[in-house]
């Protein structure tokens, strides 16, 4: 099961992609603030929002 976080959730294109997402068998959707719990991150946000959750996936070594 690969664990999924999605910044930009409450967005059109991040809602939509959760909703493709969570008909999938081998996503599960992390809804909890901690990436450190995700294999990888989705991001449809805000420019300066990609730019700090960016120093979080390297910190957590998490594919962005």
């Amino acid at each position: 099961m690969i664990k999924v976080f999605i910044n930009g959730l409450s967005g059109k294109m991040g809602s939509s992609i959760a909703d493709i997402a969570t008909q999938q068998n081998d996503l599960n959707l992390i809804h909890d603030k901690n990436i450190k719990n995700a294999d990888v991150l989705i991001d449809f946000s805000r420019p300066s929002s990609t730019l700090n959750i960016l120093e979080d996936c390297l910190d957590n070594n998490i594919p962005w």
